[in-house]
């Protein structure tokens, strides 16, 4: 990830390489720290999963194949406080690209909405 741009991006890449440090440790509680408790996540097979709780214990039961990192990443403020961010992502095999709906609340950047697609191709 791209660690210039303004202090905003800065938090919210940060935010995404803890993420991927949760992940990479089997630290799933770390990992989705960043988000709402009361986020929503759909998966790549359109799962729908609702609060962070759930979505942890869903992504627990989850293979994993490989580090998990983040090759790319997109932040397109929609306004001061609300973010829409893409993130390329790769895991073993596996490429994809996740959309983050990020919002500042407390001082405090968090994902209120996540989707996840497989890609094919880049």
């Amino acid at each position: 990830m791209n660690r210039s741009g303004t202090r905003a991006e800065e938090d919210i890449e940060q935010l995404l390489q803890d993420f991927v440090d949760g992940l990479n440790r089997d630290d799933l509680e770390a990992g989705f720290s960043g988000f709402s408790p009361a986020a929503d996540f759909v998966d790549a097979a359109g799962n729908w999963w609702r609060g962070r709780r759930e979505i942890v214990e869903r992504h627990a039961a989850l293979p994993r194949d490989g580090a998990f990192r983040i090759a790319r990443v997109s932040i397109r403020f929609l306004r001061s406080d609300v973010a829409l961010v893409h993130a390329g992502w790769e895991r073993g095999e596996r490429h994809g690209l996740m959309t983050l709906v990020m919002s500042r609340q407390r001082g405090r950047w968090a994902v209120d909405a996540a989707q996840n697609a497989d890609q094919t191709s880049n």
